[in-house]
């Protein structure tokens, strides 16, 4: 007699793969408006005519500094804005990108030991012996029952 044979299982079920899609989602979505909030404080914020020209003063401090007049010898600062004009102005979506991806490694890690934590064992998806007669004489393991 042949046997029936069980449909593959999937390692993780649609159920959960949609409960984790959309903490994903919204955590992506909440990194998206974070930025934007970012970026819009820090322009306002550092990208004024008087936030320039204390930019500018630092940077003379700066170079008057990097020829050994002052407390400590510092590099000469190059940038013609500051740091965080160019960073989230600039570089906005390399930056969102970069975070990104370390949160969708971090994501990925999680959802994958939740699955293995939460999801059946590998003893539940192996199907019990069949102790049928019928199976039995096809195994050629008949025993004689009295």
């Amino acid at each position: 007699m042949k046997k029936t044979e069980t449909p593959p299982r999937r390692f993780v079920s649609t159920r959960f793969l949609i409960c984790c899609l959309l903490p994903y989602l919204s955590l992506v979505a909440g990194i998206t408006i974070g930025m934007i909030y970012a970026k819009s404080i820090a322009i306002a914020n550092y990208g004024t005519d008087h936030a320039k020209q204390d930019w500018q003063k630092w940077r003379e401090e700066t170079q008057r500094q990097s020829i050994g007049a002052g407390p400590v010898q510092r590099r000469p600062a190059n940038a013609e804005e500051p740091p965080i004009v160019l960073l989230l102005g600039d570089y906005f979506w390399t930056s969102w990108l970069a975070i990104v991806s370390m949160l969708s490694v971090i994501f990925a890690t999680l959802a994958f030991l939740a699955a293995g934590a939460f999801g059946k064992s590998a003893a539940d998806s192996v199907p019990l012996a069949n102790h049928d007669a019928k199976d039995r004489e096809s195994d050629g393991t008949e025993s004689e029952v009295l």
